[in-house]
């Protein structure tokens, strides 16, 4: 046993891996990274390993979807091998007398790419199996796809080393017997990265698969040895700087959705070609490569502070060309006067005196939709509840709605389903309420998210298209808000100006979102209304330096056409998932960053509260009651954890565990809020939560852009569950009551 032991540990396999836990730390790495991710230990609750078990391509998952996920492993364990070739090399010499040197190396560098792929293969066949609820035929089916994607890659990889390659024999034969081998520049090899000691290796795998012992090569010229590594470095190289100009090249079709590969195949090109670099660094550093690569961070860090090597995004719509509005605190204080206050806060006050009028009631109850962040499951769940509570009270629900807000992924379906409800207004054939509209807003978004990340927004993106008067550069925001028109037939794709004369007669209810503003954490409010009124509380002289915590956007950018921003732009910010999207920046100075709102309010509680006090006198006269639907796609209470048994690791990290539960910190303020709210409004508000909550079987739905089937059918199946269909009733009844 100890014999067959020390046998395996001098293998080539073996001495290879060795090699790579000693010297190949950052592409071991990558390994991990992706064995965590598909594995469900990193990014789960964003469902990353969603976009590798159940790969979309032009809307479906099939074959195809699967192939282009294999064709991208495959030139990513292609890659990794070239890289671990040119590294590793020149630590086993008796490489160079082989007929195919790299095609033996990657045989017997198979250790990691193999149990990756039967990692993935298991995990594939469990994850169609269990979440998508497929049959065998189709689960094989779409691995085989995979398996082939793989397989081609590797073909065509052995085929070019084969019409490419260079061998000892070759090179003995092209010289004269009589001459004494150098290299064309003796140190060449050598000032470029110093020779790697050479490490024992006493068998190996052949190219059919059996084990050889490996010859004796220390007769041969050093210098001879290291030519043939040379040319077969400079070959796999070629091939290297091709991918780079291969993704480069698919920057220039990013519009096209038969070129936008599913996600999880545009990471794996991503990691490829960091694998590239990382190779291309040992090639020509050596022992320098991590010193040059510290030097080369520092410098990209400061040219990036410099606006030609930094690409900012932009607000669609606005104009950028002229002089930045002026973004301090006197600004600030200006645009939430005591005049402009007034006249925001009557107008609003206008638009509810036409929606009393509206519901021919005296006294009417008010309804208020909040719905939560959550990415695509929180639009999915918000449209869902929206459509049924409509239905249910035969369109009283949308009538007795004055008010919608939300954040983040809430907000995607309830600006679709409010545009829906306007179309229908003059167009009858348009049932707002059919659950096809709702599966609308939960197709794949991140296919083109992250393969225009990938191929366009690394390489400075150049592009531009045209809003209105307006150019703007195309990258992975564009990538979304295209995606976006298309699933909801460009309807959003208009200024968020274009609802304010519906808002105005209360044919539709009030809408409004917001945003984060990075540099003092202020909130940015979007809405078709003047909103000065809801950007402070209001306050005497005995409340010294009372902070205004919001601005109005479009009376900030009046000069900037803010009034024809667009309404997906609009979404974005509000849902500006972090890494996914970029950060916008808008036309101040200084410059500001906008991202998600749920940053600050996940729920879009501060819009509604705020509001309610604004205008408490007005709806103490007018209405009987104010309902606040919340609407949220997780539940609102989760159980206690358990900290009796903590690891190191998890000691460490305790203090920072706070910015995990951000959402609940949030909700404890929310709740003291409209506690003294109700207070306030004589016990005339009442809050019901709409929360999905899951079967015990079912796993919690990742807040991510992709979803899964077995996750659209819980959170379909959610709507019939008895706590929630009380409410339903609930609701209901208090709109008949209001009648």
């Amino acid at each position: 046993m100890i014999k067959f032991l020390k046998q395996l540990y001098y293998s080539f396999p073996a001495q290879l891996l060795i090699h790579q836990l000693k010297n190949d730390h950052l592409t071991l790495f990558i390994w991990l990274y992706f064995f965590g991710m598909i594995g469900g230990v990193l990014g789960v609750h964003y469902g990353t390993q969603y976009v590798f078990l159940d790969p979309e391509y032009l809307g479906q998952v099939n074959f195809l979807s699967f192939f282009w996920i294999g064709l991208s492993l495959g030139i990513f364990i292609i890659t990794y091998n070239i890289t671990c070739y040119i590294t590793s090399s020149r630590s086993f010499p008796f490489l160079a007398s082989f007929e195919t040197p790299f095609l033996h190396f990657s045989i017997n560098n198979f250790i990691i790419p193999l149990a990756f792929v039967l990692f993935y293969s298991i995990l594939i066949i469990r994850f169609q199996f269990v979440y998508e609820l497929k049959i065998a035929g189709i689960i094989f089916f779409r691995l085989a796809g995979m398996l082939c994607g793989v397989l081609i890659i590797f073909l065509l990889t052995a085929l070019y080393f084969h019409l490419t390659n260079t061998t000892l024999l070759s090179i003995l034969k092209n010289r004269r017997l009589d001459e004494k081998y150098t290299m064309t520049q003796p140190n060449q090899w050598s000032s470029l990265t110093e020779y790697e000691p050479i490490r024992k290796v006493k068998f190996f795998l052949s190219k059919k698969l059996k084990v050889r012992i490996v010859r004796d090569v220390s007769h041969y010229d050093k210098n001879l040895l290291l030519n043939v590594f040379q040319k077969q470095h400079k070959n796999a190289l070629f091939i290297q700087l091709g991918l780079l100009a291969l993704l480069a090249f698919l920057g220039f079709f990013i519009d096209f959705p038969v070129m936008q590969f599913p996600a999880g195949a545009s990471i794996f090109l991503l990691c490829s070609m960091i694998v590239v670099v990382l190779g291309a660094a040992s090639y020509w550093l050596g022992t320098w490569r991590v010193t040059l690569f510290l030097v080369i961070i520092v410098i990209a860090n400061f040219l990036t502070g410099y606006d030609f090597f930094s690409h900012k995004n932009e607000a669609f719509g606005i104009n950028y060309n002229i002089k930045p509005a002026v973004y301090n605190n006197e600004t600030i204080e200006d645009l939430s006067n005591t005049r402009a206050v007034e006249q925001s806060k009557n107008n609003s006050i206008n638009i509810l005196n036409n929606w009393k009028a509206k519901t021919g009631l005296a006294k009417p109850n008010l309804v208020i939709t909040n719905c939560s962040g959550g990415g695509i499951s929180a639009g999915f769940w918000a449209m869902l509840v929206l459509q049924h509570l409509d239905s249910l009270s035969n369109g009283k629900f949308m009538q007795h709605t004055a008010l919608m807000t939300g954040a983040s992924g809430g907000i995607y379906g309830t600006a679709y389903y409010r545009d829906l409800y306007l179309q229908n207004l003059s167009n009858k054939a348009i049932n707002y309420n059919d659950k096809n509209y709702a599966v609308d807003v939960v197709a794949d978004f991140l296919n083109p998210v992250i393969f225009t990340f990938v191929v366009n927004d690394i390489f400075l993106p150049f592009q531009r298209y045209q809003v209105g008067k307006h150019y703007y550069i195309k990258d992975r925001a564009y990538a979304f808000e295209q995606k976006f028109n298309r699933l909801t037939d460009f309807c959003l794709n208009k200024p968020l100006s274009s609802y304010h004369d519906a808002e105005k007669n209360a044919d539709i209810p009030m809408m409004m979102m917001a945003a984060t503003i990075m540099n003092d954490k202020r909130r940015m409010l979007f809405a078709a209304q003047p909103v000065n009124y809801l950007t402070c509380m209001p306050t005497n002289k005995k409340i010294e330096a009372a902070e205004i915590d919001a601005i109005d956007f479009n009376a900030l950018f009046k000069n900037h056409d803010g009034d024809k921003l667009l309404t997906t732009s609009a979404i974005r910010m509000n849902g500006t998932f972090p890494l996914i999207f970029p950060s916008v920046f808008l036309p101040t100075e200084p410059v500001t960053e906008i991202m998600d709102a749920g940053l600050l309010d996940n729920n879009g509680f501060e819009i509604t509260y705020r509001f309610l006090y604004r205008l408490k006198d007005w709806l103490l006269e007018n209405v009987n009651e104010i309902i606040v639907v919340d609407i949220r796609s997780y539940p609102k209470i989760d159980p206690i954890e358990d900290h009796k048994i903590k690891r190191l690791l998890q000691k460490a990290s305790t203090p920072f565990s706070v910015y995990d539960k951000w959402g609940l910190t949030q909700d404890y303020e929310h709740d003291n809020i409209a506690a003294l709210t109700n207070e306030i409004l004589n016990n005339k508000l009442r809050v019901i939560i709409l929360d999905y909550q899951p079967n015990k079987e079912d796993a919690k739905v990742s807040m991510s852009l992709h979803l899964t089937e077995k996750e659209k059918v819980a959170i379909k199946g959610s709507l019939n569950r008895p706590a929630i269909m009380r409410k339903f009733e609930q609701i209901k009844k208090l709109l008949e009551e209001s009648n």
